[in-house]
């Protein structure tokens, strides 16, 4: 991004708000061996220690096998986060290729590009991904990351093919053609530069809702599972007794909602600074 989307960012209240926010969540996720008051897969007495509710010693409150909940979700943020982020790299990345390729280029390959994006935008992401994780008797974090950044490419694919169509037919890309510029230059250092926009847009937006859908893919039993812990497994330890474990579903609960809305924050305010005719008042 430029300097001056920067500043444009910067200078609303609700990004400098929602960017302290996740910036204290991730700082806690990535200190989290040094300042997690506990070993989050110890049980230090599992008769004694089961199920307590908050306290000054476990202000979290502990789960059935005398777990520090708080230590817990320190973890689990660094899991949920780092997979949510390595995922919608992924998933930016091959939309950008994607689209990229087809709006550029046009003709027989875009429609067929583009065909295949319709087909497979029909098939619903989130049964899609019960369908495969449901046959897999453990799935390790590197092979969840491949999954949810390689069905979450395929809308925004469509948005950079868009916008690929309309910067290759400004001028200044005109001229470089005429120059004798090859394709790949003008396509890496003239078209995708102006471009990224939306994809900018779509992975702040995107690092949110996927947090989201791995806490739910973990609380069914199908995303991270022990002995890692994320926010979602967490809350699906503590599902079987929700009255009297009303904490270890309310403060994962309360971290995936904040991380969420924080996440949607950022990506409409970074929208706004990248056009400002979204701006309150641009049309004054």
């Amino acid at each position: 991004m430029t300097a001056e989307v920067w500043r444009r960012l910067w200078r609303q209240r609700r990004a400098r708000v929602a960017l302290g926010l996740l910036a204290t969540i991730a700082l806690a996720a990535l200190l989290a061996p040094v300042i997690a008051p506990y070993d989050p897969i110890a049980q230090h007495d599992i008769i004694g220690l089961k199920s307590q509710a908050p306290s000054w010693s476990h202000p979290f409150g502990t789960d059935q096998y005398s777990r520090d909940v708080l230590s817990r979700l320190m973890y689990g943020a660094r899991i949920s986060l780092s997979v949510a982020v390595l995922a919608v790299f992924l998933s930016g990345t091959l939309a950008l290729a994607w689209g990229a390729v087809a709006g550029y280029f046009g003709g027989r390959l875009d429609a067929v590009m583009m065909r295949i994006i319709d087909g497979l935008i029909s098939i619903p992401r989130v049964l899609l991904l019960l369908g495969i994780l449901g046959v897999w008797s453990e799935v390790t974090l590197p092979v969840l990351i491949l999954l949810l950044g390689g069905t979450g490419w395929f809308g925004v694919s469509r948005m950079v093919r868009a916008e690929v169509l309309s910067v290759s037919r400004r001028d200044h890309v005109a001229a470089v053609r005429a120059l004798g510029a090859g394709d790949w230059r003008i396509l890496t250092g003239h078209v995708l530069p102006n471009a990224l926009a939306p994809v900018l847009v779509a992975v702040a937006l995107g690092v949110g809702s996927l947090i989201a859908l791995e806490g739910g893919l973990s609380y069914l039993g199908v995303g991270v599972r022990p002995p890692h812990a994320s926010w979602g497994n967490i809350i699906q330890d503590g599902s079987m007794n929700v009255t009297g474990l009303w904490w270890m579903s309310l403060f994962p609960g309360l971290a995936i909602a904040v991380t969420v809305l924080a996440c949607n924050v950022v990506g409409e305010a970074l929208r706004d600074a990248v056009d400002p005719r979204h701006l309150p008042g641009a049309h004054d």
